[in-house]
C-alpha cells in the first residue's frame, strides 16, 4: 500500500511537472510573436469593428489564394464556417484581418495566371479566397482538397488592383 501512495505521488508530480512546462512554453512563445502577417485590415479594439487601412499604391506584396468554382466553395463545402472561425480566432488573439474572399477576382484574368485559366472550365464562374498568410492558404487546400492554389505579386502594372472582382463590374 505504501508502495502503491508513493507511485501515485510520483505521478502527480510528473503531470504537475509537464502541466508547468506547458504552461511555461505557451508564456514564452504566442501566436502574436510568431506570427507578423502583412495585412491592410486592423481591427480596432474600442468597437470592435474591422477597419481597412490605406495601402502605398507603390508597396508591392505577395498573395496567396485558393481558387474553386463558386457551386464547390459556396454549396459543397462549409466555408462560411471556416472563415467565421477563423475571423473570431483573429478576433480573440487581436491580429488584423489577412484574408478574403472574392468573386470573380480580376487578378484571375491577368497574362501570369493564363496557365491556371487554360485549366479551369470556362463555363463555370470562380471565387478565391486570398490572403497575405501563406500557411493559412495551404491549410485551406488541405482543408478543402478540391481547389486550385497560386500567389502573385500585387500591385503592379499588370495587377493593379490585388482584391479586386470581375463581379463589381457586373
Amino acid at each position: 500500500m505504501i508502495k502503491l501512495n508513493n507511485e501515485k505521488k510520483n505521478g502527480f508530480k510528473t503531470i504537475k511537472n509537464m502541466k508547468k512546462n506547458l504552461l511555461g512554453f505557451l508564456k514564452l512563445k504566442s501566436y502574436k510573436e510568431l506570427k507578423k502577417p502583412l495585412n491592410n485590415v486592423e481591427l480596432n479594439p474600442t468597437d470592435e469593428k474591422l477597419k481597412p487601412l490605406q495601402l502605398k499604391s507603390n508597396e508591392e506584396k505577395t498573395y496567396y489564394f485558393v481558387l474553386a468554382s463558386n457551386d464547390f466553395l459556396f454549396f459543397e463545402e462549409p466555408i462560411e464556417e471556416i472563415l467565421r472561425e477563423r475571423y473570431q480566432y483573429y478576433k480573440r488573439i487581436n491580429l488584423p484581418l489577412d484574408f478574403w474572399l472574392i468573386r470573380s477576382p480580376k487578378f484571375l484574368q491577368t497574362s501570369e495566371m493564363k496557365e491556371l485559366r487554360n485549366k479551369l472550365d470556362s463555363s463555370k464562374s470562380y471565387s478565391a479566397i486570398v490572403s497575405t498568410d501563406e500557411i493559412f492558404v495551404r491549410w485551406l487546400k488541405l482543408r478543402l482538397l478540391n481547389v486550385a492554389t497560386g500567389k502573385f505579386l500585387g500591385p503592379t502594372s499588370t495587377i493593379p488592383s490585388p482584391l479586386g472582382s470581375s463581379y463589381d463590374d457586373k
